[in-house]
Order: structure tokens, then C-alpha cells, then sequence
């Protein structure tokens, strides 16, 4: 190609597709195996066994808590006390009313002498 009074190269091809899977490309040699443990010691103790999900929402909380900081319970007023009423539901009280009413009568075509609407003809 030439452009600008000199001559460029076309870019080089992609590199070839590689699915992802147990198969190597040809010409690869085998990757290196894991690394081997030094005779150092053991692996380290598994951590205890306890409700993991109670202590990390404590964790959470307790560094929640230090992040910011909150009005003692002491400082709000007291909630109102509780008077009973009788609470009415609209949905429960119609159905001991018996069937549900009729459903809308169906278009017939013509409405007071009009002619019918045009996806009807």
C-alpha cells in the first residue's frame, strides 16, 4: 500500500484462536508441574470450626460501628404506646358476598349505527 509517498506494511494476522480445554497446541511442551512443598513444617492449622455466618455479620458490625458513629438509644423518645383498633380490609370483606359479577357484555360490530371499526371488516 502506499499512502504519504511511502509504502506501509499491512498489520500483522491475530493470533491464532485457542479454545479454552484440556488440549495443548502442537508444538508446546507440557507445563511445568506445581510447585513441590519444602520440608519446612506442616501446612498451617485450618482455622476453628464455629458459625462463620453469625461472626462475619459481627465483623461487619463491629466495623460498621467503628466507622461511624450513632445516637445512644437514649436519645430518642420513647414510641407512642400501642392502642388497639380494628383494621378493615376491603379484600377480605367482600368475599363472603357470594359470585362475582358478570363480566362486560362483547362487541357485537355496530354501536348505536355505527359501522363497525375498520380491523373488524
Amino acid at each position: 500500500l502506499l499512502r504519504n509517498g511511502g509504502r506501509d506494511a499491512p498489520p500483522p494476522p491475530p493470533p491464532p484462536y485457542r479454545a479454552h480445554g484440556p488440549a495443548d497446541p502442537p508444538g508446546r511442551g507440557k507445563p511445568p508441574p506445581p510447585p513441590t512443598r519444602t520440608p519446612a513444617g506442616p501446612p498451617p492449622p485450618p482455622p476453628p470450626l464455629r458459625n462463620g455466618h453469625r461472626d462475619s455479620i459481627r465483623a461487619f458490625l463491629d466495623d460498621f460501628e467503628s466507622k461511624y458513629s450513632f445516637h445512644p438509644v437514649e436519645d430518642f423518645p420513647a414510641p407512642e404506646e400501642y392502642k388497639f383498633f380494628q383494621r378493615i380490609y376491603p379484600s377480605k370483606t367482600n368475599r363472603g358476598e357470594g359470585a362475582p359479577p358478570d363480566p362486560p357484555p362483547k362487541f357485537l360490530g355496530r354501536v348505536g349505527g355505527q359501522n363497525p371499526p375498520p380491523w373488524r371488516l
